[in-house]
């Protein structure tokens, strides 16, 4: 089985970075993780790059309801 992990955040980027850490240090390997920044605080590339174990899709997004 394969599992999809979607976060929607926006200008959350100390607990989107603190999931991240947690889903990248579990046992269970994700299919992706899907994220969908609306915030003006985004993740960077390099900042990405230290969750090794996901595939991290980084969506940017309008704010909207």
């Amino acid at each position: 089985m394969q599992i999809s992990v979607v976060i929607p955040t926006c200008n959350r980027k100390k607990r989107l970075l603190f999931l991240l850490g947690c889903l990248n240090k579990s046992e269970f390997l994700f299919h992706e993780v899907i994220v969908v920044d609306s915030g003006d605080d985004r993740l960077s590339a390099a900042e990405m790059a230290t969750f090794n174990k996901l595939l991290i899709k980084y969506i940017s997004s309008e704010r909207s309801v």
